[in-house]
């Protein structure tokens, strides 16, 4: 849920705010969802969700990130209101990351919430409820920007020093993208009593040792090779490397990690593709990814 916003009423005149979900008394569940970029000018806050009137929001395996609440606290989630004139609302946090959000106070979280453990509040503030299994307040997801990492909506991925990594309890099978979880990274240990999943909507890959090397070539519809053609690799943590093509259309990548999913994707000025990116799941050697240009 990207681009929503919500706009400069006031919780006194029965405005709800919430600039991605506004629950104004109703019962929400959601679990795999990311929940980034939305906006609220209420007086409430809630620029990513805003829970009053008695209602009950449920997280579990959530992202809410870079949200924005410009006239109240709460960038992420309101659960209470800086003003009277409503009954608060319940949030029940499980396995879920609240990080990156602005306000005008207590950015990520306003009020109290229900843990029900595994959650990392990157800005606790003045917010209370967690237990023993959340992260600490001030853990870094260290969340990649919002994109396509495969599967058909967007998330933020997790760099690989991610405090999120391996340290959720998810009943869950799949992430948002629907890849499996949970996937164990070696260079992490479990969160005591955890199941090795991540926090959040996104499940990071393990990586295995060892390098390979990606490759292929960028061709005409006739078969020539297409030369200085832009090519970019594009790993789970958002960093992206780029070739250029050479005079016979060929690119290469070496030192490419193996065990990991990567997105490649071409742009060429004088050339359309009809399909300029494709998902890789590379654990060997790809030396025939190519790319042809329309008719």
């Amino acid at each position: 849920m990207n681009g929503n916003s919500a706009g400069s009423g006031s919780v006194n005149s029965g405005f709800v705010g919430g600039g991605g979900i506004g629950n104004g008394g109703a019962t929400v569940n959601i679990s795999n969802s990311t929940i980034s970029g939305n906006s609220s000018g209420c007086n409430c806050g809630g620029g990513g969700i805003a829970t009053i009137f008695g209602g009950v929001t449920n997280l579990r395996n959530v992202t809410i990130a870079n949200n924005n609440a410009s006239a109240g606290p709460g960038g992420g989630i309101i659960s209470s209101l800086p003003v009277s004139g409503a009954a608060l609302g319940t949030t029940n946090l499980s396995n879920t990351i609240v990080a990156d959000n602005t306000a005008t106070a207590n950015p990520d979280v306003n009020g109290s919430i229900v843990s029900q453990g595994y959650n990392l509040v990157r800005t606790r503030g003045t917010s209370t409820g967690y237990v023993a299994s959340d992260q600490p307040d001030g853990a870094d997801p260290k969340l990649g920007p919002l994109a396509n990492y495969g599967g058909p909506t967007e998330t933020h991925s997790l760099e690989s020093s991610s405090a999120a990594i391996d340290q959720g309890n998810s009943t869950l099978m799949t992430d948002q993208r629907g890849f499996m979880r949970p996937i164990d990274n070696p260079s992490f240990s479990n969160a005591p009593g955890g199941n090795g999943s991540d926090i959040g909507a996104f499940e990071a890959l393990g990586t295995t040792a060892g390098a390979v090397t990606v490759g292929g070539r960028v061709l005409t519809p006739t078969g020539r090779g297409i030369r200085n053609v832009l090519v970019t690799l594009t790993d789970s943590g958002g960093n992206a490397r780029t070739a250029i093509t050479s005079s016979f259309g060929y690119f290469s990548f070496e030192d490419i990690s193996a065990g990991e999913t990567y997105i490649i994707s071409v742009s060429a000025k004088r050339y359309r593709f009809d399909q300029p990116m494709r998902v890789l799941s590379v654990n060997e050697d790809l030396t025939g990814v190519d790319f042809t240009a329309q008719q």
